[in-house]
């Protein structure tokens, strides 16, 4: 009779130990916490490639929302601005069900900034900065607000 009681107790243990740091963390950690988690469900990444000879910093926007807004890069500090240097290469992600990735904002140094619209590739070649379209006024203020 002692024995099953042991197993259970010894089960319950198991999963206290196992729960904990979820406990620790309170429901908005553990939301924040699944909600970066990267399922793969919805998820898509698109690599950005820089062939020009000029640092360009990215910013990538969805419109599916009323205003376009920044998309945030779960995998980093820094959700704006990615730094892009000559021949590098910067990926980024997003939801395709709630925030497809309607385009990418390129800026110079200098403050020209240009649209990159997404194409639908998994490899997205930067090669002519000055042959891309101007950027949208409220895709600026997108940016700036965020």
């Amino acid at each position: 009779m002692k024995k099953p009681k042991k197993i259970f107790r010894l089960v319950v243990l198991i999963l206290a130990l196992l729960t904990v740091p979820f406990a620790c963390m309170g429901a908005g950690g553990l939301f924040m916490g699944l909600s970066s988690a990267d399922f793969g469900f919805f998820s898509v990444s698109v690599a950005i490639e820089n062939q020009t000879d000029e640092v360009l910093f990215i910013t990538p926007i969805t419109t599916t929302y009323p205003e376009p807004r920044v998309i945030v890069q779960m995998r980093s500090f820094r959700y704006k601005e990615f730094r892009l240097k000559p021949g590098g290469v910067q990926s980024l992600s997003y939801d395709m069900a709630d925030s497809p990735l309607a385009g990418v904002v390129l800026c110079k140094q200098s403050g020209d900034c240009r649209l990159f619209e997404n194409d639908g590739r998994d490899v997205q070649i930067i090669s002519n900065f000055g042959s891309l379209p101007g950027v949208d006024e409220t895709w600026k203020a997108a940016i700036n607000a965020a």
